[in-house]
């Protein structure tokens, strides 16, 4: 079951999804979108992403 990360992405998270399909491993994935999102979409929220209000 998808889970949150609870993170904002890196570029090294992108760089990692895109590195992973360039390998043999990834040869038999066709015509798929592969979300690289943290899970943002699996849950009923958004996750709020504004820095924290300071004094």
């Amino acid at each position: 079951m998808p889970r949150r990360t609870e993170r904002v992405g890196e570029p090294e998270d992108i760089a990692a999804a895109v590195a992973f399909l360039g390998f043999d491993d990834a040869a038999w994935i066709t015509g798929h979108t592969l979300p690289v999102e943290g899970g943002v979409l699996t849950g009923p929220h958004p996750i709020d992403l504004s820095p924290p209000d300071t004094p």
